[in-house]
């Protein structure tokens, strides 16, 4: 296992901004709104959509950091996975945003497979 670097800076300062940015978020609501969001995410349409698609992208971008094929292979499933139930979800809201949304999922797979 080797560790890139160049890559390490990009995923180091792309994760953390996002995470505190997040948090702030996060922080800076109501008791009640706090309730209704981590109820949000608990729920199984939240994990089985964008819960996989943030886990499939971390584990995506970990692998090119420590260079390993295995799990960015485990990463391109998972994303793959939650932008389609993502999709599916949406279909009956939206059938212009599903397929953005499955237009933005291929493209991640790309630039992540590239």
């Amino acid at each position: 296992m080797q560790i890139n670097i160049g890559n390490s800076l990009v995923y180091l300062v792309a994760w953390v901004i996002c995470a505190i940015l997040v948090l702030r978020t996060f922080f800076k609501m109501s008791k009640e709104e706090r309730k209704e969001a981590m109820s949000d995410f608990k729920s199984a349409k939240f994990i089985f959509s964008g819960g996989f698609v943030i886990l499939g992208w971390f584990l995506a971008t970990l692998s090119q950091l420590f260079t390993l094929g295995v799990i960015e292979i485990v990463g391109i499933v998972i994303l793959t996975i939650g932008g389609v139930v993502a999709s599916l979800q949406n279909w009956k809201v939206s059938k212009a945003k599903t397929f953005g949304g499955l237009i933005l999922i291929t493209l991640a797979v790309t630039i992540i497979v590239s």
